[in-house]
């Protein structure tokens, strides 16, 4: 999928739910775009957020989706 491409809105299907298109070089090209709404927590102490920066020094170390969200 190219990055170049120019989406629009072609249908609003659900509550932050859309189809979106796109025509790359004469080709249609349709994706779905779902917008996830979560809250941010934040440590409850300076010692969590420590813990979690020595656990994971690289960013490219954490594999866990819920850890990179932290």
């Amino acid at each position: 999928m190219s990055f170049e491409a120019k989406w629009r809105l072609l249908a609003r299907v659900g509550v932050r739910c859309y189809i979106l298109i796109s025509n790359v070089s004469g080709a249609v090209k349709v994706a779905p775009l779902q917008i996830l709404q979560f809250p941010v927590v934040l440590p409850h102490k300076f010692q969590d957020a420590e813990k979690f920066n020595l656990q994971f020094p690289d960013f490219s170390e954490i594999t866990e989706t819920a850890d990179k969200l932290r």
